[in-house]
């Protein structure tokens, strides 16, 4: 094998390696937006399931308090 055909073997086996390594950043990039996204779906659900607690979390304390104030004061 002649020295330029050895050149031309190893800077073809840096392009197949480059070309493997550019396939797998992307991969990587991919997977990275998948759970960005999959975050941001986690945050909404939160906030949505938050706010719904406290929409009917704040009545029934402001209920159980009146109707331990109605008590208290009913059987003085």
């Amino acid at each position: 094998m002649s020295q330029d055909e050895r050149v031309i073997e190893v800077l073809e086996e840096i392009r197949d390696t480059q070309r493997q390594h550019f396939e797998l950043y992307q991969e990587a990039v991919r997977n990275q937006e998948e759970s960005i996204r999959a975050q941001q779906e986690a945050i909404r659900f939160q906030k949505v399931t938050t706010r719904r607690l406290m929409f009917g979390l704040i009545p029934l304390i402001a209920i159980v308090l009146g109707l331990l104030l109605w008590l208290t004061l009913a059987f003085r």
